[in-house]
């Protein structure tokens, strides 16, 4: 039954979702309970709502081609979207035992995003204004928390612990990459810090978990042997 419901899930969000998800690797069913941890997102039709809706209409007025080039890039939830800050060296072809335990993260990542995702069953804001146009595919999913968020900030975790000397540039492009979603016109202002916040917590279990902890140390020697560290 928990294999059934866990796929429904999974069913639901299929356009986003990473290739092979369907069962947690590292994190136990219901954790972290993200659902009790998160802050809720502003009411439907509050004041808070709506400002942030004007703030998504003022960054689709500014949204350059080169802009919405680096959104409809950034809608890839791969870790190869945040390696390149770690230099040349870092190629994905030269790290087997990080990219396996990266995407491995992000399946668990994905799999509590979008269970929690039905808990307060935001709408997106395209729905809600009529006056924005996504300039990447349109979602199926809930709004709130940002996957993508989510993603950006676990990969800055796991790298940045691997390669501290790097960690300032990672969580940048961990912001960057969450923050397109704004302007493609998909994520309000709070789901993308509720998406922040999940990825923390998120990478907060996986780093208390031995199996990951052992794969992690494997993966850490591995890069920072091909970065020359």
């Amino acid at each position: 039954m928990r294999r059934f419901l866990v796929a429904a899930v999974v069913a639901f969000c299929a356009l986003a979702a990473p290739a092979g998800a369907e069962a947690p690797l590292f994190l136990a069913p219901g954790q972290p309970d993200l659902a009790d941890l998160l802050p809720s997102p502003p009411a439907p039709g509050s004041a808070r709502e709506r400002t942030e809706l004007a703030e998504l209409l003022a960054l689709q007025h500014s949204r350059t081609p080169a802009m919405a080039a680096a959104t409809a890039a950034d809608a890839r939830e791969q870790p190869e979207r945040i390696l390149p800050v770690l230099g040349q060296k870092a190629r994905p072809g030269r790290l087997p035992l990080t990219m396996a335990l990266l995407r491995d993260a992000a399946e668990d990542e994905y799999l509590a995003i979008a269970a929690v995702k039905q808990t307060w069953a935001r709408r997106r804001p395209f729905l809600v204004e009529p006056a924005l146009h996504p300039c990447v595919p349109a979602p199926a999913s809930n709004s709130y928390p940002s996957r993508h968020n989510a993603f950006g900030m676990l990969m800055a975790e796991i790298l940045g612990r691997m390669v501290p000397e790097r960690r300032a540039a990672l969580f940048a492009r961990a912001r960057d990459y969450g923050d397109n979603r704004m302007v493609a016109g998909v994520h309000y202002r709070s789901d993308t810090e509720g998406g922040r916040i999940a990825g923390v917590l998120i990478a907060g279990r996986l780093f208390a978990n031995p199996a990951f902890l052992t794969r992690f140390g494997a993966a850490r020697a591995e890069l920072r042997g091909a970065l020359g560290l």
